[in-house]
């Protein structure tokens, strides 16, 4: 099982409000979206994988953060660049916690987990919605793989990311560099 967090317009289109805060100091979000993009395809052509898309829906500056505010507040923002009817289960997060989402897909989503296998989680941001995910689900007793070159951050924040992989792979999660090699290897 494979979850995709919030590969959405404000995050990875230049126009979004993610790139035009952040500027160049995002662009690792940018470069991970072709990533994404071969991940998905991989999921759609494998019947026994599944893909969750995870997007966020978030209230008027929500993170009181100046030129955040309107993050992923309007359709465009909370729109994914990936095709949504690709995925098995779509669910739409209030806040980052991955299980803050509607009843009905709290429902799905807490089903397909109870009889899933490991979960790799993709995405952005490492330090933000990922870290919440990863967080839940290591509190859950999930087995989680988290493949480096499937997430994304901003540039600034490499230093606190690497101390959360770090901080993961000494909690249980399998850090690997290379997504493929879990897709490969792995029961997901």
């Amino acid at each position: 099982m494979v979850i995709f967090i919030d590969p959405v317009f404000d995050f990875v289109n230049e126009a979004g409000i993610y790139q035009k805060k952040f500027g160049s100091d995002a662009q690792p979000l940018i470069d991970v979206l072709p990533v994404l993009k071969l991940m998905l395809h991989r999921c759609t052509s494998n019947p026994h994988l599944t893909g969750i898309l995870c997007t966020s829906k978030y209230r008027y500056n929500q993170f009181n953060t100046e030129g955040l505010e309107k993050l992923c507040t309007e359709d465009y923002g909370q729109t994914s660049c990936l095709e949504e009817s690709a995925f098995d289960l779509h669910v739409t997060k209030n806040t980052n916690n991955l299980f803050d989402v509607p009843e009905t897909e709290s429902t799905k989503l807490n089903d397909i987990l109870e009889h899933g296998s490991d979960v790799m989680i993709v995405g952005m941001t490492t330090t933000s919605c990922i870290k919440a995910a990863v967080t839940e689900l290591l509190h859950r007793r999930i087995q989680i793989i988290v493949p480096r070159d499937a997430i994304a951050h901003r540039i600034s924040s490499n230093k606190v990311a690497e101390e959360l992989l770090n901080q993961w792979s000494n909690n249980g999660v399998h850090i690997i560099s290379n997504w493929e090699q879990a897709l490969n290897n792995r029961a997901i």
